[in-house]
């Protein structure tokens, strides 16, 4: 059994579905989907906006 399936304990299949991704060209932000289960992206910081945050 693989180090993933000891962790999440019994696993009970596994399926393929597609994943879209984005990546900016300027590597300024990113974006995922799994249609239907999960969205993730996200946005960098500059050092301006950092700044203004702390």
């Amino acid at each position: 059994m693989g180090i993933f399936a000891e962790l999440a304990g019994q696993v009970r299949g596994g399926e393929f579905v597609p994943i879209e991704f984005d990546l900016a060209d300027d590597l300024a932000h990113w974006r995922a989907e799994i249609r239907g289960k999960v969205k993730a992206f996200a946005d960098n910081l500059s050092a301006r906006d950092a700044f203004r945050w702390a």
